[in-house]
């Protein structure tokens, strides 16, 4: 994360986490998850975001719903 004034590593895992889907058969869109970061405030930019290692989706899968626990999310740089 990059922020001139630095932000809450637990807002960014938050907003994160609240982009995921909710539904069982629901794709993980990869361009919500990065740019669910900027919702908060003071975040101004990212310099890598991966999905399971990519830059990918993940694919709708009718018997599948996504988790994706706190733990799971690194984040560095301007992060308080």
């Amino acid at each position: 994360i990059e922020s001139d004034s630095g932000v809450s590593e637990d807002d960014v895992k938050a907003a994160i986490q609240a982009a995921m889907p909710t539904r069982v058969g629901q794709p993980v869109i990869f361009n919500r998850l990065a740019s669910s970061v900027f919702a908060v405030t003071g975040v101004d930019d990212w310099g890598t975001f991966t999905v399971e290692g990519g830059t990918a989706d993940l694919p709708a899968i009718q018997s599948t719903i996504y988790l994706l626990c706190a733990g799971d999310i690194t984040v560095t740089g301007d992060v308080t």
